[in-house]
């Protein structure tokens, strides 16, 4: 199904679809969406109420305030929008030993259940792949569910290779992000844990929701 790896069966499928993607804090996304968002918009979401104002939308005052104080006011309500989620595998030579651990697949795996579960929640998400062999991978958003098949076919040919100091790629990678968002990255952190704090840090001070 979507030319995904033989463990997205269908019940697994039906499984991520019941998953839904949580942050710490409200992101403006890029389109509508089921997120809450830093802005003030027309949703369902109650947010706070401010003075009528001349011309201000008749349909949004709050008439039983009116009732009690004898004062117009508007209704506010959340804006609700898709969330920026962005997925860093980790393709450095270390995630292919020991050979029998399988572990870059596995990371291959989490990165596109976590992809799926975002897309199918009506988010967009970017791969961004740090390291690694085997042609580049497109950095670009993608949305809706039916894409999570060219997620895989990005992620098919690439091969752990090389090294990379975690802590200086995250931030070349942070330069290239903008816009925050939820933030996962796979990896088997196998590298100096100065650069892996350091580099951890950065988008953590960057306000992403980083896990």
């Amino acid at each position: 199904m979507f030319g995904l790896p033989d463990e997205f069966t269908p019940g697994f499928l039906a499984r991520l679809e019941k998953l839904r993607i949580r942050t710490r804090q409200r992101y403006a996304g890029l389109g509508r969406g089921m997120h809450l968002s830093p802005k003030r918009g027309s949703s369902l979401e109650f947010n706070d109420f401010r003075h009528y104002s001349p011309g201000d939308d008749f349909r949004y005052i709050d008439w039983g305030l009116y009732g009690r104080s004898d004062k117009l006011y508007i209704k506010l309500f959340q804006e609700e929008e898709d969330l920026l989620t962005y997925i860093f595998v980790d393709a450095s030579a270390s995630m292919a030993y020991p050979a029998g651990d399988r572990k870059f697949e596995s990371a291959i795996l989490t990165a596109l259940a976590l992809a799926y579960v975002a897309l199918a929640s009506g988010d967009r998400v970017m791969l961004r792949v740090l390291g690694g062999s085997g042609g580049k991978v497109d950095p670009s958003f993608v949305n809706g569910r039916h894409r999570i098949g060219e997620l895989a076919r990005r992620l098919h040919n690439l091969k752990p290779g090389g090294q990379f100091d975690f802590a200086t790629s995250l931030a070349t990678e942070l330069l290239a992000i903008r816009r925050a968002g939820k933030v996962f990255i796979v990896s088997d952190f196998l590298m100096l844990l100065n650069s892996v704090t350091r580099g951890l840090g950065m988008f953590t001070a960057a306000s992403m929701d980083l896990t």
